[in-house]
């Protein structure tokens, strides 16, 4: 990571932990948790203060995605977990506003705004795909720093951050060459590509994620201690651009419990195995949820007695 990474990286930590301006009052605090339930999370459902805590489920999108990709999974996980697709600035809702390019960044605010939100003792699970895992990954770090209850992290077609990838950047692409990149990695709805109204609406976006994952080159040493978090890391068997090496490579990262899966499919895998990332969600929810439990329950004061 150079310079203005580093420096990036501590500008996010501050950003992320400074609450003179979320915690300064009541009335702020709320403003708080207003902008992050509408802002971040536009689709998401907020039960009664008086319900019981559930675990939630952060969603972070890929490059050019939008939180209403996620939204069928609010009522599919409903009962196990409160399902939080992130709209990212600049994008579905947040049209209007200036993309963020810069990863650290990003993450600072999207920690900001999960820490602002109501009841934020509720134990969290961070699912993210491509953009979205290096996003969760980061966030993650942040939250972990805040001593968040982080369950774990499932993090999907995305190689470990500081693996040398070779990829051509794509941030520069003309037009044309940017739309037979999209259709080459599917993920994209047909009447999208096929309207290059609405491709010259989306191409800013796209350009800007691009350059926050080709800017996003940290060195092995900058991403230590390493995160003691179960994770779950999830490949497309023909995903070239993120091959079993690079994602091997996250053991250098995560020291706490890892499993490492090649699932049938490219880059975007998850859409022909939707039904199945939403089962392996699931299980990992209870799982988690479980032994995080029970971490509880051996270090209270009482169980030395």
């Amino acid at each position: 990571m150079g310079t203005n990474e580093t420096n990036a990286f501590t500008m996010g930590c501050a950003e992320m932990t400074d609450h003179r301006d979320v915690f300064a009052g009541i009335a702020k605090y709320e403003r708080a948790q207003t902008a992050a339930k509408h802002a971040y999370f536009p689709f998401a459902e907020w039960p009664a203060e008086s319900g019981s805590i559930r675990p939630r489920i952060i969603c972070l999108p890929w490059a050019g995605g939008v939180a209403s990709a996620y939204r069928s999974w609010i009522p599919e996980l409903r009962d196990i977990a409160q399902v939080l697709a992130t709209e990212l600035p600049g994008h579905g809702v947040r049209f209007g506003e200036p993309c963020i390019d810069d990863a650290t960044v990003l993450a600072a605010r999207i920690a900001k705004a999960v820490l602002a939100l109501p009841r934020a003792e509720a134990p969290v699970l961070i699912y993210g795909h491509s953009m979205g895992a290096i996003l969760g990954f980061e966030t993650a770090r942040l939250l972990a720093q805040r001593s968040t209850c982080l369950l774990g992290l499932v993090l999907s077609g995305h190689h470990a951050p500081h693996w040398p990838h070779r990829r051509s950047p794509r941030s520069n692409m003309t037009d044309r060459m940017l739309a037979d990149d999209l259709r080459d990695k599917g993920g994209t709805a047909p009447e999208i590509l096929n309207s290059p109204d609405l491709l010259s609406v989306i191409f800013p976006t796209l350009r800007a994620d691009y350059r926050l994952t080709e800017t996003y080159r940290p060195a092995l040493h900058m991403l230590m201690p390493k995160l003691s978090l179960p994770v779950d890391i999830i490949g497309g068997q023909a995903d070239a651009d993120n091959p079993p090496e690079g994602l091997e490579a996250w053991r250098d990262v995560i020291c706490g419990p890892l499993e490492i899966s090649l699932w049938p499919g490219g880059h975007f895998f998850i859409d022909d195995r939707r039904k199945a990332l939403l089962a392996h969600l699931r299980q990992r929810v209870s799982k988690w949820s479980t032994a995080a439990a029970e971490t509880s329950l051996g270090d209270s004061p009482s169980n030395g007695r």
